[in-house]
């Protein structure tokens, strides 16, 4: 779309054209040439049809009413907040004070626009079975890692993308647009809390929201109504007991300037991913270094290919097991260059799995933060966010 964008020589526009009422009741047409019509539709019955093909509702509002249930749904000022109130009020009959900051605002209310846990800190599925379980699952390149052990075990292909909605799209539309493999149904998500499904092409929050509670729904069908019901809590440690912990965590080091974050970005591919990385000596810490790679992609749908997309550093930790950081720079901060750095550390051993992850991440970032010379190149100490 892009390279098409650069062939425009001109555009044309429409004159007197019937004004549109968006306020016109729905199924109201406006005729805008010969050929195309506009409808009005009700944007939120459209909507539930869709999260009614994914989600069986009369047992989440039965599930909703039981003792000891509880959510709270932050919609940070944004445009999703009126569905949440006709999804988890109208539909599911949960009461209004599991609604917070729904009402949608231009400037967020203030709010940071990026939906982590330190800017979101008051908050602390029949569609895939009806088809057998999902048909492939995708990941943003930095998300953990834990989606490929899981999607492994299952026998389910398992993408690895850049960062961008698009490229889950295409994998979606596999068989809709291009007539190449079907992957729906299709679960996938990236590393800054976007989930979704394929019922619509792009990131939805509700979606993730009755994604968990039909999970625990589904966990708690043989509790009685005297007993504790299960925690998203315990299906979580049931979950690293199985498939082993991914001790994930990201820093953000915000409003970097822009010269001083490319040079550290310049350092990490000179020193490391065209360099021979055995010849790294190996610190106190016993972290060896085992590969350095800037990750590139190649749309296994239509063939376009994306570079420079990350910068990641491969490590062993002295018991044999794997760990890597991953650099990228960010535009998505207020002012100035975002380096999100992202941790990540496997451990199969249950006993150690109740450990924080910035704690256990520690000595990784460190071991890192140093062989990219961060506070050197860029004067930073310590990072503005860790999630």
């Amino acid at each position: 779309l892009y390279e098409r964008s650069l062939e425009l020589k001109s555009f044309k526009t429409l004159e007197h054209v019937e004004d549109l009422d968006l306020e016109a009741p729905v199924g109201s047409a406006f005729a805008s040439t010969e050929t195309s019509t506009v409808t009005i539709i009700d944007q939120f019955e459209e909507y539930m049809t869709s999260l009614k093909d994914c989600f069986d509702f009369e047992k989440l509002s039965a599930f909703a009413k039981r003792p000891g249930f509880s959510i709270l749904f932050d919609g940070m000022h944004g445009a999703g907040g009126p569905f949440a109130r006709r999804v988890l009020i109208t539909e599911l009959g949960l009461d209004e004070s599991c609604l917070m900051r729904c009402d949608p605002r231009p400037d967020f209310g203030g709010c940071h626009p990026d939906p982590n846990l330190t800017y979101a800190a008051e908050l602390a599925i029949p569609h895939f079975s009806k088809a057998g379980g999902p048909k492939g699952v995708a990941r943003s390149m930095p998300s953990s890692a834990a989606l490929d052990v899981v999607a492994e075990a299952q026998h389910i292909p398992c993408f690895i993308t850049p960062t961008g909605w698009k490229f889950f799209g295409n994998l979606m539309s596999s068989k809709e647009m291009f007539d190449k493999t079907d992957y729906t149904p299709f679960l996938c998500g990236e590393e800054s809390f976007g989930t979704g499904s394929d019922h619509i092409r792009e990131k939805d929050g509700l979606w993730a929201v009755l994604a968990w509670m039909s999970i625990l729904q589904k966990a708690n069908e043989d509790v009685g109504l005297d007993q504790p019901l299960v925690q998203v809590k315990d299906i979580v440690i049931n979950h690293w007991k199985k498939y082993g912990r991914h001790f994930y965590c990201r820093y953000d080091f915000e409003g970097v300037e822009s010269d001083a974050a490319n040079s550290m970005m310049d350092l990490i591919r000179s020193s490391f991913v065209e360099n021979d990385v055995s010849s790294v000596a190996v610190d106190s810490s016993g972290i060896k270094l085992v590969d350095a790679t800037e990750f590139g992609y190649v749309d296994p749908v239509d063939g376009s290919e994306t570079s420079q997309q990350g910068l990641i550093l491969s490590f062993e930790y002295p018991n044999g097991l794997p760990a890597r950081v991953v650099f990228r720079l960010s535009g998505t901060g207020s002012s100035g260059a975002t380096i999100r750095m992202y941790l990540e550390r496997f451990e199969k051993d249950p006993t150690k799995h109740d450990e924080a992850a910035p704690v256990a991440l520690k000595s990784l970032a460190d071991r890192a933060l140093a062989m990219v010379q961060m506070t050197e190149l860029t004067g930073r100490t310590s990072p503005t966010v860790i999630t």
